[in-house]
């Protein structure tokens, strides 16, 4: 985590520090591996924060939007231009447990 993250990280309630850990986890992994690096580069040294809509990252900018998958899952994907995303569901909310 960048050190903005071990901060906010510290100051979040205990019961949703699982959750923004996963949060956080994904929106770095799609900034990464929406500049092609994937896990090559170390995910320390880029800061994307938890609500930001947006990123910058080796000059360029990211849009990140979450996909609503269902509670138990977090997913994130990175776009250089606003995503314009369609979620097409299938009739369970989730075939996970």
């Amino acid at each position: 985590m960048a050190e903005q993250e071990i901060r906010m990280f510290e100051e979040a309630p205990e019961e949703l520090l699982a959750r923004k850990l996963l949060e956080l986890w994904t929106r770095k992994e799609a900034v990464l591996k929406c500049a092609g690096l994937g896990l090559r580069q170390d995910p320390q040294g880029l800061y994307v924060g938890w609500d930001a809509p947006t990123v910058q990252f080796d000059g360029r900018k990211y849009c990140l939007c979450q996909i609503p998958v269902c509670e138990q899952l977090v997913g994130h994907i990175a776009s250089h231009d606003p995503p314009q995303i369609v979620i097409r569901r299938l009739p369970s909310e989730c075939y996970y447990s």
